[in-house]
């Protein structure tokens, strides 16, 4: 695993992006500007956070079962007494990590939420950030998928009821709403299906030679 890919979750705040300016020089020092802080933030978490930050890497890679607290404890250069101080169990571990994932997910998809728009134009917007949110961020796509490939009853009932609850309601109610003459979990389902699938194949699309006219 590249060190480098815990580094996707050091950023607790969502980044905004000013209009480019002309100025080539002021671009080139705009960039300089935003690697300094990326360093200073990274360098700058909590203990806590940086296990947090590489153990969802971690269990991306591993799996819940194949991840040891040693080998965590190894990978950020701590005691495994010091993995316990913040997370008695693995368990705890384990949905903090997800809980600290998703939280930036979610406050990308309550900007959805409270968007001034119709009803279509929301589901275009969701669509985009669904889309967005799992190209840019494998490690966590990857987790879940594991998981439900995995199926351990337990887990599922505690990413279904600590993780995804209130974006899954937020999610049918809107569905609700869009589509009212259908059964609005299926029609909120039937859509993440599809760009979960979409994501789920995209390596294989690429092969297509009568796709790249």
């Amino acid at each position: 695993m590249k060190k480098s890919e815990s580094w996707r979750y050091f950023n607790r705040q969502p980044v905004l992006t000013e209009t480019l300016r002309p100025n080539k020089t002021l671009q080139f020092c705009d960039t300089l500007v935003i690697i300094y802080r990326t360093f200073v933030r990274y360098y700058n978490l909590n203990s806590k956070e940086k296990i947090l930050s590489h153990a969802i890497a971690l269990f991306a890679e591993h799996g819940y079962s194949g991840l040891s607290m040693r080998q965590l404890a190894t990978t950020v250069n701590m005691s495994v007494a010091s993995i316990y101080h913040y997370f008695p169990d693995k368990n705890s571990l384990y949905l903090a990590a997800l809980q600290y994932a998703f939280s930036a997910k979610e406050q990308v998809f309550s900007l959805v939420w409270e968007a001034e728009c119709n009803e279509e134009q929301r589901l275009a917007l969701l669509v985009r950030s669904l889309l967005t949110s799992l190209k840019e961020d494998p490690l966590f796509h990857r987790l879940i998928q594991r998981e439900i490939l995995e199926a351990n009853a337990e887990r599922l009932q505690m990413l279904a009821q600590k993780v995804f609850n209130k974006q899954f309601y937020l999610f049918t109610e809107f569905a609700g709403r869009l589509a009212p003459a259908y059964d609005a979990y299926l029609t909120a389902i039937s859509i993440i299906d599809i760009i979960c699938g979409y994501i789920d194949n995209l390596a294989l699309h690429r092969h297509f030679s009568w796709l790249e006219s």
